[in-house]
């Protein structure tokens, strides 16, 4: 049989940029309905996406689907209102620390590299104008993870920091360490696990990570599907340069400075 029991209903606020915030939410239940009602404060239209967790532990599922109202694409600021129907989306909503949380989306567009004619999508983040997708261009010192294209087309290359630096395409360049940190306080608001949450999920942050493990300097490679890499400009010593490094183990997401250039990992391009 299908249920809705909540103790208590708890709200969290999330914003995507300066041009976009989120205030004033208030969640209630109404019957078989959950009423959000929130304040939206944006420069243009916003796509706006409901989330939920049931453990108030800071892990949430979503865009919830079975909503209706100030929710999806083309958002006008002002008051707003989404209703959710829990029960025509799973069998049972429960719990006594139950948290929602209205989230300012992503607005994606496309980049085509003139090079070999593939398309990237990008993201805006902040002030940041980002790849969400992971570079695959055959150019340089690159790999597929095990020698398998099939991961090369899921993943991307893997880069060897020297080609790295060099592979954008022309008007992109590889970010430095500020602009990852940048980044990470964007989505995150300074914190590891916030950022992870942001960043890990599909379409909240909009950054989208894809764990595409690494090659080492031994040609061996290693944790797919549990780790994301992506190398920064910035040396950390003659030998090693700093990264960004997503991981799914410890469910965090920071800036490390102790991997070997020969190592081939991810890259993603940032626009100039």
């Amino acid at each position: 049989m299908k249920q809705l029991y909540f103790l208590s209903l708890f709200i969290l606020f999330a914003f995507l940029s300066k041009a976009q915030t989120i205030t004033d939410v208030v969640a209630k239940q109404d019957g078989n309905q959950i009423i959000v009602t929130y304040n939206l404060q944006c420069t243009t239209d916003a796509g706006i996406g409901l989330y939920i967790s049931e453990k108030g532990d800071g892990s949430f599922t979503g865009p919830l689907k079975n909503v209706t109202g100030d929710v999806g694409t083309g958002i006008k600021p002002g008051k707003n209102t989404i209703i959710w129907n829990p029960l025509s989306e799973q069998e049972m909503v429960a719990g006594d620390n139950v948290v929602f949380r209205v989230v300012g989306l992503p607005k994606f567009s496309g980049f085509t590299d003139n090079r070999d004619g593939k398309t990237y999508k990008t993201v805006q983040i902040g002030n940041q104008i980002i790849m969400a997708e992971n570079l695959n261009i055959n150019r340089g010192n690159n790999w597929c993870y095990n020698n398998e294209t099939t991961n090369c087309t899921k993943y991307g290359r893997m880069y060897d920091w020297e080609t790295a630096k060099t592979i954008c395409p022309a008007g992109w360049h590889l970010p430095s360490k500020d602009e990852f940190e940048n980044l990470l306080q964007n989505i995150g608001g300074g914190s590891s696990g916030g950022a992870f949450n942001a960043i890990a999920t599909s379409g909240k942050s909009g950054f989208d990570v894809l764990f595409g493990g690494y090659r080492d300097k031994y040609e061996t490679c290693l944790n797919i599907g549990t780790t994301a890499y992506f190398w920064s400009s910035l040396q950390s010593n003659p030998d090693n340069a700093w990264y960004f490094c997503v991981g799914l183990k410890y469910q965090g997401a920071n800036m490390m400075g102790n991997l070997d250039k020969r190592s081939g990992i991810s890259v993603r391009c940032f626009r100039d």
